[in-house]
């Protein structure tokens, strides 16, 4: 696995890995929901698809509909503001992943190398966009802007550096 394609997993892919692992919900067959469709998000999707899972993705506007769907092979896709929908798949998810929070410590070192194996073996990889150093500034405002899909992964080896 390239560095590039590695560097995510270690942040995004740990921690949707971990609490399925964690909660024993690695078995296929579930269904799963992936809160938010970001970062972290994408590689929720891709990982529960992988295990064999039925995954909907539950996120507040329809704008990523169909990248979810169509994309990254979700099942469903639920606005979370449309309460008949919301009403309707009440208690159908056996879990649901919230990728909408600022960030935990989630992951030891054993997860972390079962779900980089688990990623390889799959040929799981992270949606990145590479940016060198002199564009960081620009990164950022997009990162402002929510205009990332999904992770940026900076290239210091080939950024002409100072």
């Amino acid at each position: 696995m390239s560095p590039e394609q590695a560097a995510p997993l270690l942040c995004a892919g740990v921690t949707v890995y971990s609490p399925l692992n964690h909660f024993r919900l690695k078995e296929s067959g579930l269904r799963g929901g992936i809160l938010g469709l970001g970062g972290v998000g994408h590689m929720g999707v891709k990982i529960a698809k992988a295990m064999g899972h039925h995954v909907t993705v539950i996120s507040s506007s329809d704008k990523k509909r169909g990248e979810a769907l169509e994309h990254l092979g979700a099942d469903d896709y639920l606005v979370s503001s449309d309460a008949t929908r919301m009403q309707e798949l009440s208690d159908s998810l056996d879990y649901i992943i919230d990728t909408v929070i600022t960030g935990s410590f989630v992951g030891s070192m054993k997860e972390t190398e079962e779900m980089l194996d688990f990623c390889k073996e799959k040929n799981l990889s992270s949606m990145i966009e590479m940016v060198s150093m002199d564009y960081i500034n620009t990164a950022f405002e997009r990162l402002e802007k929510n205009d990332v899909r999904y992770r940026f992964v900076v290239d210091v080896a080939g950024s002409k550096l100072n």
